[in-house]
């Protein structure tokens, strides 16, 4: 399907990276072409540390993996 819709896909609060990849199947099953990992007020985890680019790396890695696009905003 050349075109799919790619939310927002807000993080917040203290991101974990099974959830995240749980969330990145979902994205998947639901027909999605992929989407924007996009930092939100709450978020708990550094933004842009060490833990928050491996979350970025593990979830864009599944994405890829499954034909979906990973963006940042």
């Amino acid at each position: 399907m050349a075109y799919r819709g790619k939310p927002f896909w807000s993080w917040n609060g203290d991101l974990e990276q099974s959830e995240l990849l749980r969330q990145v199947e979902v994205l998947g099953a639901m027909g999605m072409g992929g989407g924007f990992m996009h930092s939100r007020t709450g978020l708990r985890t550094e933004y842009l540390g060490d833990a928050w680019f491996e979350l970025i790396r593990s979830s864009a890695e599944k994405m890829h993996a499954l034909g979906l696009e990973a963006w940042i905003y």
